[in-house]
């Protein structure tokens, strides 16, 4: 969205479009939140799930932490 200098909409600049990957089941992360080891801290985080996701199998994690500004390694 494209906005003026007092913040009206003036155009809208792109529009996606995810059909097709909802056609072959994609579906977008799923937003937690859990309790860090202090039990105080609260840590957010996002779950990406395998299309074809089934609860009765496990699966391996992939942690990614983005810490700061600076690019992960």
């Amino acid at each position: 969205m494209l906005r003026d200098a007092r913040g009206k909409a003036v155009m809208d600049l792109e529009e996606c479009d995810l059909s097709q990957l909802k056609e072959f089941g994609w579906k977008p992360p799923e937003a937690f939140k859990v309790k860090a080891a202090d039990g105080v801290t609260e840590l957010y985080g996002n779950m990406w799930k395998p299309f074809d996701f089934d609860p009765k199998r496990k699966y391996p994690i992939i942690a990614n932490v983005y810490p700061g500004p600076q690019t992960e390694g």
